[in-house]
């Protein structure tokens, strides 16, 4: 784990640099209104008449949409610009697996700030720090923290906030307390409108309640068709694998998903369940094993 001052001298930078995306994207919209003007001067001629007589493309809507375009480009650039900082640090989980670097990332970006840094973008990245918190939590099996961490913290990614409550339904096994999580999911998952993007989530959310119904057979049918997006994920897809093989009897299937998870999933709450379920459950003698069914 690096050396939290040095985190903390990172965290600083990031937010300098979101400070000054927020002042550049006045100069985008500059940049912008004169590159469109001249591009549709060079098409339509003179945008404003110096003599009588002679005519102009430009009026008062002419104006207003050139603002408009301008407005959206250099929000787009500077957004584009924000998520690169904001994401900076996303790899230590998604592909490193290291949850526990993770979280002190978070935690250091969530509490660095100075007060100044209370507005606009800064404010969004200090957001951004509370959301990927409380990834981290979850991502360390650190529900209990979770979960008072939701309590006091009101402006978190509701699909992070939503799936936290799942996988902590999952993890005590409460098909209620699971539900009520995924109908407040549901609704935001039936509301966007990137339906490849949620047909995605809704996979992963059917292999979490396999996990807290204990229904094991759709879980292996789940892992079928859920596909990992990241390490991280697939650390997630391989554990609750083996959870389903133990639940079925299926102990070598078991053995092989938790050994896995164990070599490459770091520091993880996954990786330690897996290493728990190799220590205590996989050590049972091997006439206890059940066979599968027949196909």
């Amino acid at each position: 784990m690096q050396d939290y001052d040095k985190i903390a001298e990172i965290i600083e930078k990031d937010y300098n640099t979101v400070k000054t995306v927020k002042y550049l994207i006045y100069v985008y919209f500059l940049v912008c209104v004169a590159v469109i003007t001249l591009i549709l001067s060079l098409i339509f001629g003179n945008p404003i008449s110096h003599h009588q007589g002679e005519e102009s493309w430009m009026g008062f809507g002419d104006v207003l949409l050139i603002m408009l375009a301008s407005v959206i480009i250099a929000w787009l650039i500077g957004s584009r610009q924000f998520k690169k900082v904001a994401s900076r640090f996303e790899h230590i989980l998604t592909e490193d697996c290291d949850a526990e670097t993770f979280l002190v990332f978070a935690d250091c970006g969530m509490n660095k700030p100075k007060p100044d840094y209370e507005r606009n973008l800064e404010q969004a990245l200090r957001r951004s720090y509370e959301t990927y918190c409380l990834l981290g939590y979850q991502a360390c099996g650190k529900f209990k923290a979770a979960e008072e961490f939701m309590n006091t913290h009101k402006g978190l990614n509701r699909r992070t906030v939503s799936e936290t409550k799942m996988m902590a339904a999952a993890e005590r096994r409460d098909s209620d307390a699971f539900y009520r999580a995924y109908n407040e999911i549901k609704e935001i998952l039936d509301a966007s409108p990137f339906k490849r993007k949620t047909a995605k989530w809704r996979n992963k959310f059917d292999f979490i309640r396999a996990m807290a119904c204990e229904d094991y057979e759709a879980g292996l049918e789940s892992a079928k068709t859920v596909k990992p997006e990241s390490r991280y994920e697939e650390m997630l897809y391989r554990l609750w694998e083996g959870e389903c093989n133990v639940g079925l009897g299926h102990l070598s299937e078991a053995k092989e998903c938790f050994k896995y998870v164990s070599e490459n999933g770091n520091t993880l709450f996954a990786k330690r369940k897996a290493d728990k379920y190799l220590n205590e459950v996989l050590n049972r003698a091997p006439e206890k094993e059940q066979p599968k069914e027949s196909e």
